[in-house]
């Protein structure tokens, strides 16, 4: 959990959490609202309806990756392991993949084209 302050809303305006890439899906709570989900391009949420002047509380769930969490498994003991396989598809030395928040997240403020000069 995060915090952030904005010192002014534009009543006009819409404001988006973005986020510059993910390894796989995030849900966003601002205020202890759910804002959305986030899964694919362009990594954003329209958070206008959370968000308030003054203090504000931004929370990310971001989920790991299916394939990360196989290769894990294979790196436990059978009886610790979390997922039931028929057939094991990963290896304790795989690769994992990108997972997570990828570089910086960031609020960013769209007014109408009418309000825009």
């Amino acid at each position: 959990m995060n915090t952030f302050r904005l010192d002014k809303k534009d009543k006009n305006a819409r404001y988006y959490l973005t986020i510059d890439q993910l390894g796989s899906v995030a849900q966003v709570f601002v205020n202890g609202k759910k804002a959305g989900t986030i899964w694919c391009s362009p990594w954003s949420v329209d958070i206008t309806s959370q968000i308030k002047k003054g203090k504000n509380c931004l929370e990310i769930r971001v989920a790991n990756s299916l394939w990360n969490r196989l290769v894990g498994d294979a790196n436990r003991p059978e009886a610790e392991r979390i997922m039931q396989q028929s057939h094991p598809l990963a290896k304790p030395d795989d690769t994992l993949v990108a997972s997570g928040i990828i570089g910086k997240v960031k609020i960013d403020t769209k007014l109408p084209l009418s309000a825009q000069k």
